[in-house]
């Protein structure tokens, strides 16, 4: 397999099939730095902020009224 061809995300999911030759070798290092750096917690409060809403989003929505499913506001 050529590394400059491979589709990495169909051919490695079962772990990388190129060995020392990955293109994303690069990556390795960043990724075990991060793990060891980072607690548990940290790495949920991350995921956590990833997801939320931005905060000027957050308090319109607390302002506005809100539907129930059925459309009465609550």
């Amino acid at each position: 397999m050529d590394p400059a061809t491979i589709n990495c995300q169909e051919a490695c999911v079962n772990g990388c099939v190129l060995g020392d030759r990955c293109p994303n070798l690069k990556y390795l290092e960043e990724t075990r730095k991060f793990l060891q750096e980072k607690s548990i917690d940290e790495m949920i409060n991350i995921a956590a902020n990833r997801f939320a809403p931005p905060p000027d989003i957050e308090a319109q929505d607390s302002q506005e009224p809100n539907p129930d499913h059925n459309g009465n506001f609550m």
